[in-house]
């Protein structure tokens, strides 16, 4: 079985397609419901993969 990057991330991380104005976003989304909404936006050619450091400490300090 071939490991996908999130399994090599801390936390739990919720995978959603957003459809919009003719675009489609992937959306990795981790930590609490209740908890303050922190975007993470990056740029081409990169993917969300690149903010793997910051997810957790973000996520637990929810």
């Amino acid at each position: 079985m071939t490991e996908e990057p999130a399994d090599r991330i801390s936390v739990s991380l919720e995978r959603q397609w957003v459809d919009g104005a003719g675009v489609r976003l992937h959306v990795r989304a981790a930590g609490p419901d209740d908890g303050p909404l922190v975007v993470l936006l990056h740029g081409f050619p990169e993917f969300w993969y690149g903010w793997r450091h910051q997810i957790p400490a973000l996520a637990e300090a929810g």
